[in-house]
């Protein structure tokens, strides 16, 4: 809480010195910048100045020109630490973009270790901010998709917030995934299985940004793997999965299918059943998103997912530099995805048993052969 009796300087001196003995950072790591704090407490850059070059002069910051601020050393004991003042984070739920209960309560779960071992609290909210900021939070994580309306309650309130899967209209700091690795090493894999032709297919609103993310770095991972590739997705994805399986010439075993949502396996499933296709028998299949685990199928559906605790991570990073400079617009690198999950649909591989060495599911029992 400010102290009137204390001049401004003194005041973010105090403010400065509380956040560095909070546990949130450690000696090397960047600090506020002099412009955000003058910003926040409403003062001007001399009167921010002075206070940084107090803490200098104790050894708590040091400033390099043209670099920035970081801190040095930590002081012995905590200083007045409170832990329900500046470190509650709300973390907030949208409808779609994280398409089950499964994900969501991995990603959750990861989150709340992540904000956990890095100092902070975490409350839980729906899709509405109202209830969370009533309880003081100070910064807040959007999973999944919310309405435009109540991230613009989360702004009108000077919420610095960072998001997961957000609705494109959203201008929030997203955290974003390492889609050209994910891809060049889905194509390795299809390759390895004696697949010549590749087809994206999926339907609904997820499975159109997930084919704007992932067709760009699966051509020119085809290219290199001299492989062809094709798309089928929205209202019509059915009859083109039909046309792609009838240019086949009767050879399936060169054929794999990426689906790109869960929601998309009934279609996909009804279209090879005409045909009596099975996956990892006539053609590799494999899904995008966890989701497909809680789907029976048989074989079970092989899986590539977002890694949570990775995302998790870059969540709370990325959420950590926009509340020192915000708008700076400082990005972690893209997150990477977790590893192939085969349960079976996809092809042996040519003269070998099939193994379980992509298994990376805890939910899965990896040593059951698939």
């Amino acid at each position: 809480m400010k102290d009137e009796r204390l001049l401004k300087y003194q005041q973010i001196e105090n403010y400065l010195l509380r956040e560095i003995s909070s546990g949130r950072y450690v000696p090397g790591e960047r600090f506020f910048t002099e412009n955000a704090i003058a910003e926040r407490f409403h003062a001007t850059a001399v009167t921010a100045r002075k206070a940084f070059s107090a803490l200098e002069e104790r050894g708590y910051i040091v400033r390099r020109r043209g670099s920035g601020t970081f801190v040095r050393r930590l002081p012995e004991r905590p200083l007045r630490l409170t832990m329900a003042t500046r470190c509650v984070i709300g973390l907030f739920t949208g409808e779609s973009g994280i398409d089950n209960s499964l994900k969501l309560g991995r990603m959750i779960f990861s989150l709340h270790q992540a904000i956990e071992e890095a100092g902070y609290l975490t409350m839980l909210g729906g899709e509405t901010p109202e209830a969370l900021l009533e309880c003081g939070i100070q910064a807040a994580i959007v999973i999944g998709r919310i309405a435009p309306e109540n991230v613009r309650k989360l702004t009108d309130a000077k919420i610095p917030a960072a998001a997961l899967y957000p609705d494109p209209e959203i201008t929030l700091p997203e955290v974003q995934f390492d889609y050209r690795e994910a891809a060049e090493r889905i194509v390795r894999e299809f390759h390895s299985r004696g697949a010549e032709r590749v087809m994206l297919t999926g339907i609904g609103d997820d499975a159109e940004i997930m084919l704007r993310a992932f067709e760009p770095p699966f051509r020119e991972a085809c290219s290199t793997s001299r492989s062809t590739l094709a798309t089928a997705s929205g209202a019509g994805a059915s009859e083109l999965l039909d046309a792609w399986l009838d240019g086949d010439d009767g050879v399936r075993r060169n054929s794999a299918l990426f689906v790109l949502n869960s929601w998309s396996l009934p279609m996909v499933e009804d279209t090879l059943n005409r045909r009596r296709l099975r996956p990892g028998r006539d053609l590799s299949l494999l899904v995008h998103g966890s989701n497909a685990l809680l789907i029976p199928g048989s074989p079970g559906y092989s899986i590539i997912d977002i890694d949570p605790t990775a995302a998790a991570r870059a969540l709370l990073q990325l959420l950590r530099e926009e509340i020192r400079t915000p708008g700076a617009g400082i990005a972690p690198p893209p997150v990477p995805y977790g590893k192939i999950l085969n349960r079976g649909s996809l092809l042996e591989r040519p003269g070998n048993e099939p193994t379980n060495e992509h298994c990376f599911n805890p939910l899965v029992n990896c040593e059951e052969k698939s």
